[in-house]
């Protein structure tokens, strides 16, 4: 128990102080409200920096010195005192609604389904990360508190659990709840540089992506395909040098992994038949897995509805309604999302194909991290706008040229 300690402690002091000399951005506020979001960002940064230095030196073949980590953090520690503040924030943040009775209720039945779980504590402590970048994702887009605790609870008692009971968590604990954190990390950090242009949630993101590459390397290329191409075009190539950057940093030394696939590939591609039966048995080992218990097909069913709704216009409402919401819908952040969740999978059953099915271990993995876009997909169709005092405009009002509430 000490030791887990310890190594939360660890990822927690690094990652903070790493998340420091990140560029400009909200995340890392010490305000009581940010300190969830602030602890899952140190997180999830310490844990992806130490894997990346173990990795490289594993790669360079020399073991590391605790004494030099520590000198080197140290070292860190002072310049960023020297050199405070290390950030910008705007001066006014935009007024949020306040979590009420029902919000609360929600996170303390979330609680009670983690301790569920009966996970070890590091993959328990991601998880909980995970839900709380769910949430952060969801408070970004201004939905409100009640409902984003819900699809919080909803994700947890539809994924993590079923996945615990004899599954990728229980097998695999650790790789699991990475992999649901870094995707929950990446959706969250995504929707902050497209909705408010932060660049320290750009740099997040970009670190979830390439510590989830290590583990699940096709779904981390599709996502970051993606989030540049629906990435606005003055800032795209900032966007793809930073997704690039963090990819040769983190995951570049994992390349080698991919060796022993490489030999079977040609005679596997060679062979290779795209009939109904070979289709079949792709799906069934990428994604099939995902759909072992009611939850998780109830789970993937509104997902499903996410989609349809996406894709047929109803999150975006109409340009009428649009002008009369306090909030600005999320459409560019929803087709991003819809994409990544359709692409995934795609590219999965496309990957078994020619390199052969998946194990039931990996498979689960797999579908715990796209769970979580998926999750954050949900909340920007189902939630609805967040409700706060004299924001709304008025239904016979709407917004002239001028920037001033005209008649309709």
């Amino acid at each position: 128990m000490n030791a887990t300690l310890t190594i939360l402690l660890q990822r927690a002091l690094v990652g903070r102080v790493v998340l420091s000399f990140l560029p400009p951005g909200e995340l890392g506020a010490h305000k009581p409200s940010a300190w969830p979001t602030t602890w899952a960002a140190s997180h999830l940064v310490g844990g992806v920096v130490l894997g990346a230095i173990e990795t490289w030196a594993a790669f360079a073949g020399r073991a590391l010195d605790a004494r030099i980590g520590a000198g080197v953090l140290a070292i860190l520690l002072v310049v960023r005192w020297l050199t405070l503040p290390a950030a910008m924030v705007p001066r006014h943040t935009p007024v949020e609604e306040r979590a009420g009775f029902a919000t609360w209720l929600l996170r303390a039945a979330w609680l009670g389904a983690l301790v569920s779980l009966e996970l070890p504590p590091l993959p328990l402590a991601d998880v909980i990360a995970a839900g709380v970048f769910v949430e952060h994702a969801l408070a970004l887009a201004r939905r409100r508190p009640w409902a984003r605790a819900a699809v919080v609870l909803a994700w947890t008692l539809a994924t993590a659990t079923a996945v615990a009971r004899g599954g990728a968590l229980a097998v695999a604990p650790q790789g699991a709840s990475e992999s649901a954190l870094a995707a929950a990390a990446a959706g969250a950090g995504w929707v902050a540089w497209r909705r408010r242009a932060d660049q320290r949630s750009l740099a997040l993101a970009a670190l979830a992506l390439a510590g989830l590459a290590t583990r699940e390397p096709w779904l981390a290329a599709t996502a970051g395909l993606v989030a540049i191409a629906y990435t606005a075009a003055p800032v795209r190539r900032r966007a793809a040098i930073t997704l690039v950057v963090a990819a040769v940093l983190v995951a570049a030394p994992h390349a080698r992994a991919l060796g022993p696939h490489a030999p079977a590939l040609a005679p596997r591609a060679h062979a290779l038949a795209l009939d109904a039966e070979s289709l079949a048995e792709a799906a069934r080992s990428t994604v099939g897995v995902a759909f072992a218990s009611w939850r998780a097909r109830a789970f993937w069913l509104a997902v499903a509805f996410a989609l349809l709704a996406t894709g047929l216009g109803f999150a975006g409402a109409s340009r009428a309604r649009r002008e009369r919401r306090a909030v600005d819908p999320p459409e560019r952040e929803l087709a991003g999302l819809a994409l990544w969740v359709v692409l995934a999978p795609l590219v999965a059953i496309g990957v078994a194909c020619v390199f052969g099915p998946w194990d039931a271990t990996r498979s689960q993995t797999f579908s715990t991290a796209l769970a979580a876009f998926a999750a954050i997909l949900i909340g920007l169709v189902a939630c609805p706008d967040e409700h706060v005092e004299g924001a709304e405009r008025g239904r016979d009002e709407r917004i002239g040229p001028s920037g001033r509430a005209e008649p309709a």
